[in-house]
């Protein structure tokens, strides 16, 4: 034999057995003295419920339906409100203006006194007083009072003297010389203005140029270095 408590609701098929529990065998015109139970109950769904309690007898194959008792009174479950705690949202706020000018004042009061440190490390080194040149007055060579002619006859000349050679000037450049771009080499590129060494070396590692204008596609040139040189250069 065996006990159930289930939950119908009207226009549902289906049942909830809330509760079970198996009795025993009975024959006869026996019965169940004092029979009570206590057992784990499986709350139903959501909803008014008409419960019943059914006993069911097992034939050997399953166990079928002998007597029942609905309850008059509903059941009722109701739903339950889910209290969900919003999470306190923390908002920070980020001035990056005044953390760049904050940043900017921490390296310059660090420069500052690593300044200081090395100011008062250095040894003063005492000043050399200045010495004032005093030009010396120009003396007039006095000419040379002309021999007689006895005395330049007798005067011996050298055979071998020579007249002194002035020195050669060095060579200047010209100021109007025009460089060609396309075979000259690093330095005299250079040596154009506005030019540096670094841009020198772009300009003969990007040759040949057809135009002047070609220039302005090497790295590092502009328009205002080509507007400087275009009258000094030639391809």
């Amino acid at each position: 034999m065996q006990l159930q408590l289930c939950a119908l609701r009207q226009g549902d098929s289906v049942q909830h057995v809330l509760a079970t529990t198996d009795l025993g065998e009975l024959y006869g015109q026996n019965f169940f003295p004092a029979c009570q139970h206590v057992l784990p109950f499986q709350q139903p769904p959501v909803g008014s419920w008409r419960l019943s309690l059914q006993l069911r007898e097992w034939d050997g194959e399953q166990a079928l339906l002998c007597d029942s008792m609905t309850f008059d009174l509903p059941y009722v479950v109701e739903p339950q409100l889910e209290v969900v705690e919003a999470a306190a949202s923390t908002v920070v706020e980020v001035d990056f203006q005044r953390q760049q000018e904050a940043a900017a004042d921490k390296e310059k009061t660090t420069a500052a006194a690593k300044d200081a440190a090395v100011a008062e490390k250095k040894p003063e080194v005492a000043k050399k007083p200045a010495v004032a040149k005093v030009a010396q007055p120009a003396v007039e060579a006095k000419p040379a009072k002309p021999l007689s002619k006895a005395k330049a006859a007798a005067q011996p000349v050298k055979a071998d003297a020579k007249p002194t050679a002035k020195p050669a000037a060095p060579a200047v450049a010209k100021a109007d010389d025009v460089v060609n771009v396309n075979n000259a080499d690093v330095e005299a590129i250079a040596a154009l203005e506005g030019v540096s060494k670094k841009l020198a070396q772009a300009v003969v590692d990007g040759r040949p140029y057809r135009l002047p204008k070609d220039l302005l596609k090497v790295k590092g040139f502009g328009k205002k270095t080509l507007d400087k040189i275009q009258s000094k250069i030639k391809l």
